[in-house]
């Protein structure tokens, strides 16, 4: 089941770059359409994987697990259907945002559900699968942007989705943990501001060139978000 839910997250990251040059060709997308397409998944995953951690050690563990396999879902179906370049950035932001729920907690679950001495073994299989889940990536996207159709390496996430979550349903006892600290609400929010805005940055520089103000501006907000970040996380009370 955490297989399932992680192994989604995986593959669909990278083996929607092998599609790019399709979807490019589809969408009528732009250069820079084409690298926020990657770039936005990644970019909400990153910055709110901490968060979707957090809140499964307070919600519960499977509750938020299921959560993020729903929105994955959701949001991997209107990728296949977006009609715009435009559609499918804002749907892969959202998969991204789907995917940080569910791959932290993945994990996790993967913890608090066995003992001490069978723990590694599961964690091994589970690190195990992923790493052949990311190396089937490119292998399906290729196969499906040539053969078939590129929007079914969206679509094939649906029932997937549907398998982990009726597994998840039924066979997985809920978990929290019982000391966790609050939410780091001000740590999660410069994190992803951060990240956006050197991310945002940088792409934008190769169309506009580093010294256009927004470039500028974005990056200046991002560095000194991080820097901010490591100060607030530094004196944060243990």
């Amino acid at each position: 089941m955490t297989i399932l839910g992680s192994g989604m997250a995986f593959i669909d990251g990278i083996a929607v770059t092998v599609t790019l040059p399709t979807i490019q060709g589809a969408l009528g997308a732009t250069a820079l359409d084409v690298q926020w397409v990657s770039a936005a998944y990644a970019l909400f995953l990153a910055a709110l994987i901490l968060i979707g951690g957090s809140l499964g050690d307070q919600l519960g563990r499977r509750r938020t697990f299921a959560a993020g396999v729903v929105l994955f879902a959701v949001a991997s179906v209107l990728c296949g259907l977006a009609q715009s370049p435009e559609q499918l950035i804002v749907a892969r932001a959202v998969q991204g945002a789907g995917g940080a729920l569910l791959v932290p907690n993945s994990l996790a679950i993967i913890g608090a559900s066995f003992e001490e001495e069978r723990r590694g073994k599961a964690i091994g299989a589970w690190a195990s699968f992923t790493g052949i889940a990311m190396v089937l990536g490119p292998t399906l996207g290729g196969y499906f942007a040539e053969n078939l159709s590129w929007r079914l390496v969206f679509f094939i996430n649906a029932p997937l989705a549907v398998a982990a979550l009726a597994i998840t349903l039924a066979r997985v006892p809920e978990s929290r943990d019982k000391v966790a600290r609050r939410l780091d609400l001000p740590g999660v929010a410069l994190a992803a501001v951060g990240q956006g805005g050197v991310v945002f940055g940088l792409l934008e520089s190769s169309r506009t060139g580093l010294g256009d103000p927004l470039v500028v501006g974005s990056l200046v907000l991002g560095v000194v978000a991080l820097v901010a970040f490591v100060v607030v996380e530094g004196r944060v009370r243990k």
